[in-house]
């Protein structure tokens, strides 16, 4: 099996997309998969080596990386740049091109290209004018299937008249190999610096106001004895960071390297997920956020809201608290609670953990590889 892979973003990014293909990749190449990954060449600069990159986004695997097209604006970018792929001498012969993108998709089909298609996004209910460009797309017989990384995404497909067996729900997954060397909370803080009394709550991922985190922030000025941290901020002056000026009980840090970020979470007594419906009435937020599959990983309290596709892996009480979006009084109840029960702590963590086992980019990359085989014997 051998897929060029189309990604129309300039490299190094700091995006979860990134993040996500790169692991994608890698872990398709451990299960034997070929694979050239086609990225913009930057307008301005060098690009990096493909072993910098590798590097970069901490993944082990045997995958080729070059750069087509050119790192211009963003929609001419993306429109040369799915040229550029469609038309590439490595796609003579592959099983499919391979993107997230729609424009690479558009553009595989209309070169009789066989095309294999990922989102997180249920674009028929975000955006109903493209429902029938997307059902074109979606039943030519050029498109391989559609992998969408929650049912709630799978789900907008189907209703929208695309055969079930050409779209697969496939969850994103973490890397085990990431959370070695693991730390108890106190060896964790000692490491970063905090103080080993308190409970800690962390959030980790894109410091934004489209995420949610205002709500975030309200919790934490109702419970200024909890440390609230926000790991992935960009902007000491971003509207988050503004908003949270005075409290002393939050901290920002920067964006972290993987290796680095873990210590951050196993620092943490909870960790936080944004109580807020926002990232799906946003349109073009994350459904499923990555950030979960690390968080379940770690092993820790997470608390988050009971939004539809965050219900689709957490379950109150039994491997997570969740609250109703937007209910600051709520949230509060519970981080109370887990606060003052190490025992429901421990608990949450154990079923957490458990649940992350079958939750790997490995045992993903196995499914995808099942799928696209049932999908070209069924064709």
């Amino acid at each position: 099996m051998r897929f060029v892979y189309g990604y129309d973003q300039v490299l190094p990014s700091t995006g979860a997309d990134a993040e996500q293909v790169f692991n994608n990749v890698a872990a398709l190449s451990r299960r034997g998969v070929e694979i050239d990954l086609l990225v913009p060449r930057p307008a301005r600069g060098p690009s990096l080596t493909a072993d910098q990159l590798k590097a970069r986004y901490k993944v082990q695997g045997d995958f080729r990386i070059d750069t087509v097209g050119y790192g211009l604006g963003t929609l001419v970018r993306k429109g040369l740049h799915a040229l550029a792929v469609v038309r590439d001498r490595r796609v003579e012969g592959a099983t499919a091109v391979y993107t997230r993108h729609l424009q690479v998709a558009f553009a595989a089909v209309a070169a009789d290209v066989p095309v294999l298609y990922e989102t997180y996004r249920p674009w028929p209910d975000q955006y109903p004018a493209m429902r029938g460009a997307l059902r074109m797309l979606f039943t030519h017989r050029r498109f391989v299937g559609a992998i969408t990384h929650s049912r709630l995404a799978a789900d907008s497909f189907v209703n929208l008249g695309v055969p079930a067996s050409r779209v697969v729900a496939l969850y994103n997954g973490h890397d085990p190999s990431r959370l070695e060397p693991r730390f108890t909370p106190a060896e964790a803080r000692a490491a970063l610096g905090l103080s080993d009394t308190g409970l800690v709550a962390t959030y980790a991922g894109r410091v934004e106001k489209a995420k949610g985190l205002d709500a975030t922030l309200e919790i934490a000025r109702a419970c200024p004895d909890i440390t609230f941290q926000f790991v992935g901020s960009e902007n000491p002056d971003g509207p988050i960071e503004k908003l949270a000026r005075g409290m002393p009980n939050v901290r920002f840090v920067p964006w972290q390297p993987y290796d680095a970020l873990v210590k951050y979470l196993y620092a943490s007594d909870v960790l936080l997920l944004p109580t807020s419906l926002a990232p799906l009435e946003k349109h073009g937020h994350t459904v499923v956020p990555i950030k979960i599959f690390q968080y379940l990983a770690v092993g820790r309290v997470i608390l988050g809201p009971t939004a539809p596709d965050v219900m689709e892996l957490l379950r109150h009480d039994d491997n997570a608290l969740l609250v109703p979006p937007g209910d600051t009084a709520a949230a509060v109840a519970a981080l109370r609670r887990a606060q003052h029960d190490a025992a429901l702590r421990e608990r949450l963590a154990a079923s957490a953990q458990a649940l992350s086992a079958d939750l790997t980019w490995d045992a993903r990359a196995g499914r995808i590889v099942e799928f696209v085989e049932r999908r070209l014997q069924g064709r």
